[in-house]
Formats: C-alpha cells, structure tokens, sequence
C-alpha cells in the first residue's frame, strides 16, 4: 500500500529544557546512515535547545551534498540529543502495526532513496532537503509480516558479516602478538637496504577503462591511497603488479599498509613493495603496518619512493620461523575480507528488492 512519509511519522519535539544530557550524549549524523558521536566543538552552546533523541527514532540532516542523505536511527536502548538544526522524528504510535523502525531504515539506506532524497532538495549555495520535502516523499509498504521477514533476513546477513569482522580483529591481536614476541625473543637479526632487497614503485594515473563494480572484462582491482575499503578504487583489465606485494598509502593517511595476494593496479601515489626474496614479506608488511611515520612533507603529508628506498630495517635471520606462524594467519584474515565484500553485496542487493 502506498504511503507519503508524513502519513506515518512525526517530528520529535521534546527538547533538552532540563539538560538532563550533556556534552557526552551529543550525536550527529553520517551519509552511511549511521548515528555518531558529534566531532563539532560544542562546549559554549546551549544544550537545552537540543532535541532528545530516543530508542527508535531517527535524524536526518537536511543540508546534503547533493548525492546523499546524512541519516541515522536509534536502534539502542540509550537516549541521546542532536542540534535543532537536524530533523528528528519518529513513526506515529498509531501507525506503529502499519510500519516498523526497522524496515524504515532499511528503507532509507537504499541508495535509491538518497537520489529521490537529492532530487527533492533545493538551493543554490546551501542544498536542503525540507521537512516539507521529506513528509511529501511516497513509500509503498508491503504488511507488516512481510516487514518482519525482510528485517529477519537481513539481520542475519548482517549478523554473520558482524562475526567474521570480530574474528579478523581477533586474528589482527594475534598476528601483532607474534611479531612482537618475535621481536622481543630474536637474538641474530639481518639488516637489509630495501632499495637493494625489494622492488619499489609508485602507483601512476588510473586505467582509463576503471569501473566501479567488477565485470568479467575489468576484474583486477584498481587500489588508491585511500584508506577505506582497503584502498579499493575499481577494477581494471590489466594488472600492472602481478606479485605479492605490499601497498602503502604515501599522501593524505601516510601509512596504511595493505599485504596485496592477487594481482591489482595501483594508483594516485600508493607505494608497491615486492621483495626479492618472498620469505621476509610477511614481516616487512608488520613492519610497516606498525611504523610510525614522520611528516616528509611542507605543505601536505606524503612519503615518497627515495625515502622507502633509503630505508635500512633489521630482519630476523630466522625469518622463515616467522613466516610459517604468521602466513596462515594473514590468508585466513585475506580470506574472511572477501567473504564480508560478498555479505555487503548480498547486503545491498537485498535492500534493492525493498
């Protein structure tokens, strides 16, 4: 059945008038849909015009990039406030068997909805996406059952991509354990120049056939500096590094070290490093996974290849030990990275349905 918005929520007005929260319980918004503690310096502002925030109910900020909503929901059990500059509301205790909490966010966190979203706002220096604007969109629900089901599914989904992300930082703990206990324990070390010891090279222009999403044409994937999604870009025809290597971004994040098994193009100032001898990668990607960097930069953060190349590092003589306790950790962590790539897919593709 076809609904507008504004038949089935209502805009929350209780406000902190008894500052009853305060700096702590502040939270703000993502375009990812998710609620976060605010990053803005709030201290001399009057938290009594900020509107509770209760299990439930949701926020929206209306000023949008032009691509996609700030949205969150409050799926906990714990009450927060947000600036009045945000929309919050919640669904009207009458239509609460016509609608659920849950099946509404799943709702808005298609990406359809950010473009209808986008679509509906107006402005020129500064665009809003209204209140108005917002109770005018339509919905079509299915009943309330069906509702239930759909939340069920992808809970599970979510759930199970939960665990195999809680086990990667379990596995992350003790790979760390290792190398330091390696380190702690190592009586005869090797000390190798990596301009002499390894292949260094910097990522160039990106492929002029990239595309967002893999296809069996382009299936080797493109990495940046970036940091999220472990640096991925899009996929590519052709591998320029075919080895296994390690990526480090070295510009912007200087230091995200990514340990590269299949083959991949890198681009946008990310440094390859594949050794020349292949038993001493594993503990060169600790190394640097763990190395603190010094600015190199003037003007913006970077690290460039003469100043890998000049690097000298000390390398356990039995490195080959190392290797052999380390490796099945790193494929199994690897692994478990592309089977929560497939669950977000699965993910999305399930919220297209909706």
């Amino acid at each position: 059945m076809e609904y507008k918005l504004g038949e089935l929520v209502e805009q929350v007005t209780e406000t902190n008038s008894e500052l009853n929260f305060g700096l702590n319980d502040i939270v703000g918004v993502t375009i990812d849909k998710k609620i976060i503690p605010t990053i803005a310096n709030l201290k001399e502002t009057d938290l009594k015009k900020f509107v509770i925030v209760s299990p439930n109910d949701f926020i929206y900020n209306p000023r949008t990039h032009g691509k996609r909503i700030g949205l969150g929901y409050n799926n906990t059990d714990r009450k927060f406030i947000a600036t009045w500059n945000n929309n919050t509301f919640r669904i009207k205790e009458e239509k609460r068997n016509t609608i659920l909490s849950d099946y509404l966010y799943l709702y808005f966190s298609r990406e359809i909805w950010d473009k209808e979203a986008c679509f509906n706002s107006w402005g020129s220096s500064t665009v809003v996406f209204s209140w108005d604007s917002f109770c005018d969109m339509k919905i079509n629900l299915p009943d309330i059952e069906e509702q239930k089901k759909i939340v069920k599914e992808y809970q599970v989904i979510l759930n199970n991509k939960n665990i195999i992300e809680k086990e990667n930082t379990i596995l992350e703990s003790l790979a760390y354990t290792i190398y330091t206990e390696t380190i702690e324990n190592c009586t005869e070390w090797l000390e190798i120049n990596l301009g002499i010891s390894t292949k260094i090279s910097a990522g160039g222009d990106n492929p002029s056939d990239t595309v967002l999403e893999k296809t069996e044409k382009c299936k080797i994937p493109v990495y940046s500096n970036g940091v999220t999604a472990d640096g991925l870009f899009g996929y590519t025809s052709k591998a320029k590094i075919n080895e296994e290597s390690i990526t480090i971004s070295a510009r912007g994040t200087i230091g995200f070290t990514a340990f590269r098994m299949q083959p991949y193009t890198p681009i946008v100032r990310l440094i390859s490093i594949i050794p020349n001898d292949n038993n001493i990668i594993e503990f060169l990607y600790m190394h640097f996974k763990y190395l603190k960097y010094d600015d190199d930069g003037s003007v913006q953060k970077q690290a460039t290849k003469p100043y890998f190349e000049a690097m000298n590092i000390n390398i356990p003589r039995n490195v080959v030990k190392f290797k052999n306790k380390i490796r099945p950790i790193l494929k199994l962590i690897e692994n478990n990275k592309q089977k929560c790539k497939l669950l977000e897919k699965i993910l999305s593709l399930r919220l297209s349905t909706i």
